[in-house]
């Protein structure tokens, strides 16, 4: 009978390399498909982290965004202004943004963020002003109450009052600049 490395030509020295050579690179093949397997992993968990690192930049910016806090509470309002009937519930009557951070004589503190006060009024119904605080409570952005008063109700409409809500918005600091680097 005859051999396998006969009947292709080849002795068995030959026939051995060649099939040492294959098992080579049939191993070679699966370690580069695990990694490939482990690049498609790290893309995923590169993607979530990035996804996971722009809603940490909503929640605190490295800078107060004002604007970005305006829409914000705009946005609250309008979802907790709303009674199912369409009737205004709550409305912000104004804001105004007390950024006392760079005041002359102010201490620098250690903490790697700012804050920065935003003071409101506003008018509408408890559930409205209710609503709202569910709203900024569950907002992409770190925000907190830092003080609120209500009025007595309104004479014409007793479900309605006025609110002063102070809040205070935070900002992460700007890395320091380091020698050479």
């Amino acid at each position: 009978s005859r051999t396998l490395g006969t009947v292709w030509g080849c002795g068995l020295r030959e026939t051995l390399t060649l099939r040492a050579e294959v098992l080579t690179l049939r191993a070679d093949r699966e370690k580069a498909k695990t990694e490939l397997a482990g690049l498609d992993e790290y893309r995923h968990s590169s993607r979530d982290l990035a996804a996971e690192l722009r809603r940490l930049e909503r929640l605190m910016p490295d800078e107060p965004d004002q604007k970005g806090i305006l829409t914000l509470l705009k946005e609250v309002e309008e979802q907790a202004g709303r009674t199912t009937s369409g009737a205004v519930d709550f409305t912000i009557l104004s804001s105004k943004i007390l950024d006392e951070r760079n005041k002359p004589g102010r201490k620098p503190t250690a903490l790697p963020y700012d804050e920065y006060a935003l003071d409101l009024t506003a008018s509408g119904t408890w559930t409205g002003f209710v609503s709202f605080l569910d709203g900024l409570e569950r907002a992409d952005r770190l925000v907190s109450v830092k003080s609120f008063k209500t009025s007595e109700p309104d004479k014409v409409d007793p479900q309605c009052y006025q609110y002063r809500i102070v809040l205070t918005v935070y900002a992460l600091k700007a890395a320091p600049v380091t020698a050479g680097g």
